[in-house]
């Protein structure tokens, strides 16, 4: 019997590379907002300092998800017609 040769996580990231960087693009853009939305809220005085930790932290899981949208949308597009990405 063959041995098997586990998964090489360099091979996975050749390979996906594109993903990774849409993620990495789509979560940067809704995080800046959320980081620039927390900023203008905390120098608009005191009393918006909760509000401003507030909006950054339940940004989170927005972030992720529009990560998750950005890689998929280029994995389609990637499969279906190349050429839109011009690789």
């Amino acid at each position: 019997m063959r041995k098997q040769v586990p998964p090489n996580i360099f091979n996975f990231l050749r390979n996906n590379s594109l993903c990774i960087i849409a993620f990495f693009c789509g979560a940067f853009a809704i995080a800046m907002s959320a980081l620039l939305l927390g900023i203008a809220l905390a120098l608009s005085g005191d009393e918006f300092i909760l509000v401003a930790k507030l909006a950054v932290i339940t940004h989170i899981p927005v972030v992720l998800i529009e990560g998750i949208i950005t890689a998929s949308c280029i994995l389609f597009l990637k499969n279906v017609k190349p050429e839109a990405l011009d690789l």
